[in-house]
């Protein structure tokens, strides 16, 4: 079964979207000046809101000691990396106990060599658009070129696209932040749609 994260939830409506929805994990952003972002107080109350969820929080470029400050206060058993950690920031992490997902973006020829650094290391691979958050979708035919058995598939996706992609595509997991929103802020009619939609697929051939 594919798993589903939520990502950017920052306010009782998402807690309560997800909540609804069940996905397999949600996202909290800790990347400062992101429209998304939550600071530590709110997400340790998200993160207790969201119990019985898997929360993972997200970072860009965060010094190690700063991403463990945030797992301890805000009580987190996954992180989300972006940007140019090396892979023995994640190898670190998981020694913790923690699992890790690797983001990396689809953008060019550095892509095999990042896959084959991160993966060993890494829980799971993420791939994003070169302009994570923004909706812009990854090119099918890159899609195509790459192992997602292992991977979660981001960027650009929607209540009516993510069937096709889990069906032509079969990755481990799909990820949506703007994808499930309107105007800005998280709907959970999309939440809602988007999960169905996700799991559609595996249900019609189970």
């Amino acid at each position: 079964m594919v798993k589903v994260k939520i990502c950017g939830v920052r306010d009782r409506t998402g807690v309560d979207a997800c909540l609804a929805a069940r996905p397999d994990l949600v996202g909290l952003n800790f990347v400062p000046g992101r429209a998304r972002a939550v600071d530590l107080a709110t997400g340790a109350r998200l993160a207790r809101d969201l119990e019985g969820l898997l929360v993972v929080g997200v970072f860009l470029d965060a010094p190690i000691d700063e991403i463990l400050r945030t797992v301890d206060a805000v009580g987190l058993v996954a992180v989300q990396l972006h940007g140019a950690a090396p892979p023995a920031q994640s190898a670190l992490l998981r020694a913790r106990g923690l699992t890790v997902l690797r983001a990396l973006r689809v953008t060019g020829a550095s892509l095999e060599a990042e896959v084959e650094a991160h993966r060993p290391v890494a829980d799971y691979l993420l791939f994003d658009a070169p302009s994570p958050g923004s909706g812009v979708r990854v090119a099918e035919g890159a899609l195509d070129r790459l192992d997602l058995s292992r991977a979660f598939v981001a960027g650009g996706l929607t209540p009516d696209n993510v069937g096709a992609v889990v069906r032509r595509h079969h990755p481990a997991g799909v990820d949506v932040a703007s994808g499930v929103e309107i105007d800005g802020r998280m709907s959970p009619a999309r939440v809602a749609a988007f999960c169905a939609a996700a799991r559609a697929p595996q249900q019609v051939h189970s």
